[in-house]
């Protein structure tokens, strides 16, 4: 079974905000019944939605950026132009790795990797 996580780090004066999203092991199998299943027109709306739903909300207001891969299915979830969440498969088990996410902006991401999970999940093989 996969936990996600959001672990508060640092100090009070400098909090972090370090999302854990792991994948199943097997996601790779599950990425072309995803696409079948059309997993990333529901991935890519709900990042649309959430996009809109973020613009009134200070330290929120982002757009997010989905990056797909035919075979890896999806390797990116960028917040801004400079921080996300990229697909890393290297750690031993697949995961999404933080780059540049601290407070607030890690929300979002988050909230994507894991609707991305679920929609893996659904698929059986």
């Amino acid at each position: 079974m996969l936990y996600p996580n959001l672990d508060i780090l640092g100090e009070p004066e400098r909090r972090m905000i370090l999302p854990q999203v792991m994948l199943p092991t097997d996601y790779k199998e599950r990425v072309p019944l995803f696409y079948a299943a059309k997993g990333r027109e529901e991935i890519d709306r709900y990042a649309k939605n959430l996009t809109d739903a973020l613009k009134e909300t200070p330290g929120l207001r982002t757009k997010i950026n989905l990056n797909w891969d035919k075979e890896e299915g999806l390797r990116n979830i960028g917040i801004g132009s400079h921080a996300g969440f990229d697909l890393d498969d290297n750690a031993g088990y697949p995961k999404f790795r933080v780059h540049n996410l601290e407070w607030l902006n890690s929300i979002p991401a988050f909230l994507v990797a894991t609707a991305y999970v679920k929609e893996l999940l659904k698929t059986k093989q």
